[in-house]
């Protein structure tokens, strides 16, 4: 692998091995090279400070590049040079062996892995390795026989790749060195995930970049030998004194190989054979079936915790919402609620208020699912506390408003109506925060009316916190009905994407017979039935009030 090394500070000659494709210098902890007093010694006044994320190395192919700054936008303060000359910004440049980077006063030098001199013997394919004769002694048929027992029933992977790498130091005997290097997804860069020494052999984590992109790219399994390497005492592979290594490439279930099992030794006598190279790779076929096995078993237990946690928060929204209608003389309530996921975000409640009023709101949460939850939980005791003690429904609402807001749950606001009826004459004060205006159905002539006109609709909650919401007003006589809902209801589409609409909803209201609670049952059957077999979109709440006669 490449290696930046030191050239001057008080860790001079320190190598720094570049492992995977992004390489960055600079203050910040999560840095590869991390610049502080122990690598520059405290500094004098005056001297240029090196930035959080100063420079970044990456790699393309098998060519190495440096940029200034984070590689995303943003440059150092003072600058990157490369052999003398300040790095234009913005831009990647080539870098070549021997080339020397200036970050303020630290100089690295860039030496290139010296895996060009591998000699790579032989390359085999699974489909290869399949037609091959070779014939194993009985010591190692025994040996694989017990390692395919020994990974049977193991889920861990890190403990899966540990007893891997056991069982390939009794088939591979003169292996000094074993690893498993595991990329995380297609474009990640390969990093060590297990590793296993022989007595007196060097346990660094080092491991040629060459050599593992050659095998993940082509699929195959590769056996190399004499590697000399030019930079003695450096953290390569090279200078590990390396003389023959065979690796092999692991997949997934898809046929993509996600992975590189390598073994390696330094002894000249100790030199892998083309029967270890099937070998190694009919066992790592073996082991790519485990570690598919835990990822399956890891999804199975997130998705088990995932149904859990969705249960509990079902449970938790099912005790918020009211667990029975009002009992008003002369009234008749109707409410359906029906998610599209198993938690939802619509909301609705009765909240009775001084004088004998009774509040009844419907909200909407933007989006659905557990976190469309909380926040209706949090919004249900807001607008309870809010109801309850401000002097009219305008400054509730405003109220509550100004409290959500202030939450500042990311991406997250409520559309809410809320009706405040006064049972003895009739009078209903409506608010309305960005939701669809409540729809009135007179009696006897079944005409349709919008609760609130456009000039009193306020914007959602949570977007402003200084907003002022308005009120209107109207009067439910005897026989009038008043009808919330979500934009579930007009959102309802059919298997063509039709939309069910607002105009279904007031051809419902118009055309059905009976009282509030008869009328609402019909409109869910006519929202259902338009929707037919098409997958529920989103959350449906529907709430009805019906003066009696």
């Amino acid at each position: 692998m490449p290696t930046l090394v030191l050239l001057n500070g008080p860790r001079a000659g320190h190598r720094f091995p570049i492992l995977g494709e992004r390489f960055s210098l600079g203050r910040l902890a999560g840095c590869d090279v991390v610049i502080d007093d122990t690598i520059h010694g405290p500094r004098t006044r005056g001297a240029a400070p090196v930035s959080r994320q100063h420079a970044l190395i990456t790699a393309v192919g098998a060519d190495w590049f440096i940029e200034d700054g984070d590689g995303n936008g943003r440059k150092s303060r003072n600058g990157t040079n490369l052999n003398g000359r300040k790095l234009p910004f913005p831009g990647r440049h080539p870098l070549a062996d021997r080339d020397q980077i200036w970050v303020c006063d630290l100089r690295f030098e860039f030496r290139i892995d010296p895996d060009s001199s591998l000699n790579i013997e032989a390359a085999v394919s699974m489909a290869d390795s399949a037609q091959s004769k070779t014939v194993l002694p009985a010591d190692r048929l025994r040996a694989i026989l017990d390692f395919g027992a020994g990974l049977h029933g193991v889920l861990d992977p890190d403990a899966l790749l540990a007893r891997f790498l056991d069982h390939l130091f009794v088939l591979f005997p003169r292996a000094e060195r074993g690893f498993v290097v595991l990329r995380d997804g297609p474009a990640g860069a390969p990093a060590v995930r297990a590793m296993r020494t022989a007595p007196g052999a060097p346990h660094e984590p080092a491991f040629s970049t060459t050599v593992i992109r050659k095998c993940l790219a082509a699929g195959e399994a590769l056996l190399g030998s004499d590697l000399v390497g030019e930079f003695p005492e450096s953290g390569s592979i090279g200078a590990l004194g390396v003389r023959s290594l065979v690796c092999a490439p692991l997949w997934d279930p898809g046929g993509d190989p996600v992975g590189v099992v390598q073994l390696d030794s330094r002894a000249a006598p100790g030199r892998f054979t083309a029967d270890d190279l099937h070998l190694l790779l009919g066992v790592a076929g073996q082991v790519s079936v485990g570690l598919s096995n835990c990822r399956l078993h890891r999804d199975l237990l997130m998705a088990q915790r995932r149904a859990r946690d969705l249960d509990v928060a079902r449970d938790v929204q099912r005790a918020l919402l009211p667990r029975a209608l009002p009992v008003v003389p002369g009234y008749e309530f109707y409410a359906h609620y029906e998610p599209a996921q198993q938690v939802g975000g619509d909301y609705y409640d009765f909240i009775p208020l001084p004088g004998g009023r009774l509040a009844v709101l419907l909200g909407d949460v933007s989006g659905k699912g557990v976190s469309a939850a909380l926040v209706m939980a949090k919004f249900g005791v807001e607008a309870r506390v809010c109801l309850e003690t401000a002097p009219d429904l305008a400054a509730a609402v405003t109220r509550l408003n100004a409290l959500m807001t202030r939450a500042a749950v990311a991406d997250k606001f409520v559309t809410l109506v809320v009706l405040v009826v006064d049972p003895a004459t009739g009078a209903v004060v409506v608010a309305n925060a960005g939701h669809p205006s409540p729809l009135i159905r007179r009696q006897p002539a079944g005409a349709i009316e919008d609760a609130v006109s456009e000039d009193v609709a306020g914007m959602p909650v949570g977007f402003d916190e200084g907003h002022v919401y308005g009120s209107g007003e109207f009067r439910l006589e005897p026989g009038d009905a008043v009808f919330l809902f979500s934009d579930g209801v007009t959102d309802a589409a059919d298997p063509s994407d039709n939309l069910f609409g607002a105009d279904g909803v007031r051809a419902v209201l118009a055309a059905a017979a009976g009282g509030a609670a008869a009328v609402g049952a019909t409109l869910v059957a006519a929202v259902r039935n338009h929707a037919a077999d098409a997958d529920q979109r989103d959350d449906i709440a529907l709430v009805a009030i019906g003066r009696l006669p």
